[in-house]
């Protein structure tokens, strides 16, 4: 499977794990499979995607985890999601 790390395309066996070196970046297409697990209790895992559904195209396996973290809200939303 081809991935971009950094902007260079790489090529990855899939269902195999591939460690990012702190501060690097990969960009996978839509419609791929995907986990994070941070590899120390140091590491902070980020993911940014472009508008969707969120509904319908994010689907986790681990139920304890979820799209958002558990937020009291103590105002209105300024913005708010396509699902909202």
């Amino acid at each position: 499977m081809r991935v971009a790390v950094d902007g260079e395309a790489v090529e990855l066996p899939a269902s195999e794990p591939y460690m990012l070196e702190a501060g690097r970046r990969n960009t996978l297409l839509p419609g791929v499979w995907h986990a994070f697990v941070p590899a120390s209790d140091d590491c902070v895992i980020g993911e940014v995607s472009t508008a969707n559904d969120d509904l319908h195209d994010n689907f986790f396996v681990a139920e304890a985890i979820g799209r958002f973290p558990g937020i009291e809200e103590d105002e209105p939303a300024q913005i708010k999601l396509i699902s909202e």
